[in-house]
């Protein structure tokens, strides 16, 4: 069994342009599905609250 730790590299780790684009889609993708979210959890809200001032 192998016992050694390798020693750190020094630097950054730089991601390739295509994981950085698939980050960036995966994250206008989830404030989409967010703001939809939301936009229906008003839409459901708002009959039960004239519903319940009536």
């Amino acid at each position: 069994m192998d016992t050694m730790i390798p020693p750190e590299q020094g630097g950054f780790h730089v991601l390739p342009d295509a994981e950085i684009e698939r980050l960036e889609l995966l994250a206008l993708a989830s404030a989409a599905l967010i703001a939809h979210a939301e936009r229906l959890a008003e839409l459901e809200q708002g009959p039960g609250q004239e519903r319940r001032a009536a």
